[in-house]
């Protein structure tokens, strides 16, 4: 196959021409309902758009912030666990009923937190399909 020439290119770009120029006299009119739809979901979808980009934003600082939270709580108590010796302890299945039920507010603490990241991660899987 050989590059066409510039004889040959300008020949196809009249007959591209004619074509058009032929299509354009006999493409039929849509009916206004059909533009004013168009137009009318063009705008919404727009809208949606625009009023979507601060709750998108807002949702991923949340979830940085809970990152940052949830580091941060866990910087601030390891030094508490590691003197309440809690590591070993939790890990020994030789724990008491009475030394668990001690713990009981900050496992509830640890697991509302580790729920809410994955609560919020969840959601943000969940809808971003949707954008």
């Amino acid at each position: 196959m050989t590059a066409p020439t510039s004889q040959t290119s300008k020949e196809l770009g009249r007959a591209l021409q004619r074509d058009l120029e032929t299509l354009a006299r006999t493409a039929p009119v849509p009916p206004a309902s059909a533009v004013w739809f168009r137009a009318e979901r063009r705008a919404r979808l727009e809208a949606i758009r625009r009023a979507d980009q601060p709750i998108w934003l807002a949702e991923r600082l949340a979830l940085v912030g809970g990152g940052v939270v949830a580091g941060w709580l866990g910087n601030a108590l390891l030094p508490w666990f590691r003197e309440q010796d809690l590591l070993t302890r939790l890990g020994s299945s030789a724990t008491s009923t009475a030394g668990a039920m001690g713990h009981l507010p900050l496992t509830v603490l640890g697991l509302s937190l580790v729920g809410a990241i994955g609560a919020s991660i969840a959601v943000l899987v969940a809808t971003a399909g949707e954008r």
